[in-house]
């Protein structure tokens, strides 16, 4: 336990999305580092899941109480959480009780798809490049951390037509966030947390 008679909480910071948008790895590490011991984190360990082998990341994930995976390109980091093991460990760590943090793109990743990326047309899908996720094995597969759900963050008024129209074709459930939300889930509990503005009728 900590000095405050609670015990320490261990977060670990995944960058890797918004080092490939040109972040510099240890710059946006030490940033995200103070704000997080600013809400409270005992340490906090940077994790570039691009360096890790499943081994190595198994190891830095082991105890941990929260894992925060930043904004930036959804497609290259969808490609390094399946090369890196990330995506086969989460689900049985989340089972044990680590809390699983995204931000944009890794919000994307949580769903069914990261198709939804496509959407807007925001993101560098990497035709040609070693992360390319097209004609890969689980191709634009999400981490699938909720059943046939999806996700749509950034929402607002301006997404309404497009979100409606893509969203007809889906065989499953969308859901969208504006930048003042947040998705909760608690088990058998899920919600919607922050500001109600801007909510598409979620399908």
């Amino acid at each position: 336990e900590s000095s405050k008679g609670r015990a320490a909480s261990r977060v670990v910071y995944i960058p890797d999305a918004a080092v490939a948008e040109g972040s510099s790895a240890t710059h946006i590490c030490q940033q995200r580092t103070r704000e997080l011991k600013g809400l409270g984190a005992d340490s906090v360990e940077c994790v570039v899941l691009k360096d890790s082998q499943p081994q190595e990341l198994a190891s830095s994930l082991k105890g941990v109480a929260a894992v925060y995976v930043d904004h930036g390109n959804t497609f290259y980091l969808m490609h390094h959480m399946r090369k890196s093991g990330f995506a086969e460990v989460i689900p049985r760590l989340l089972n044990q009780g680590m809390l699983y943090v995204g931000s944009s793109a890794s919000t994307i990743c949580a769903g069914e798809t990261v198709s939804i990326a496509f959407w807007k047309g925001w993101d560098n899908p990497g035709y040609g490049t070693d992360w390319d996720l097209q004609g890969s094995e689980f191709g634009y597969s999400g981490l699938r951390l909720l059943p046939r759900v999806s996700f749509f963050p950034h929402y607002s008024g301006q997404w309404t037509s497009l979100v409606r129209d893509r969203s007809s074709n889906m065989d499953h459930r969308l859901i969208t966030l504006s930048d003042a939300q947040g998705y909760l889930v608690d088990g058998q509990t899920e919600r919607r947390i922050g500001s109600s503005a801007d909510v598409f009728s979620d399908l």
